[in-house]
């Protein structure tokens, strides 16, 4: 798995109704938020590469 880490932050938009769930698990849980969408994230990249959707190292984008 192809991982590059930048340090420039990015900004996702979440729909009313995932933020809402993002809240309540963080708040019966110990996981941050920040963790929770991480980990979301990672999750779905990882799907997507082994569904075969490749990366342009060069720019970012598929």
């Amino acid at each position: 798995m192809i991982r590059e880490f930048t340090k420039e932050p990015i900004s996702i938009r979440l729909r009313t109704e995932d933020r809402i769930k993002i809240d309540e698990i963080a708040d019966q849980t110990d996981v941050t938020r920040s963790e929770i969408i991480r980990s979301a994230v990672r999750y779905a990249l990882d799907i997507a590469e082994k569904q075969g959707f490749s990366w342009n190292k060069e720019n970012g984008r598929a």
